[in-house]
């Protein structure tokens, strides 16, 4: 993570597991250090930020002080993309010359 700007986190198993908790138990139990924890910045850059797509499992993925904290920017990164989509979704729905 050295001199990194961006942390981009996505979960590392699917949906299907989340609704099992014995599979989804053995799946992450060697992967324990996995979770992204305020020392996954320690040689990051010092306004480097922490993304993430949405939905976030908290203290699966990403531990709730980074989530919540001042290098978190889900939300924002959140709002964008569903602007994107809108606009993507008025480009294909609203006809042409309105």
């Amino acid at each position: 993570m050295e001199d990194a700007s961006f942390i981009y986190v996505n979960s590392w198993s699917s949906a299907r597991e989340y609704e099992n908790p014995l599979v989804d138990a053995e799946l992450r139990r060697d992967l324990l250090d996995w979770c992204v924890a305020d020392d996954w910045f320690a040689n990051a850059s010092d306004d480097c930020r922490l993304l993430h797509c949405l939905p976030v499992r908290r203290d699966v993925e990403v531990r709730e002080e980074v989530l919540d904290g001042p290098r978190s920017a889900v939300i924002p990164q959140a709002r964008n993309r569903m602007l994107a989509q809108m606009a993507v979704l008025h480009e294909m729905l609203v006809p042409k010359g309105r």
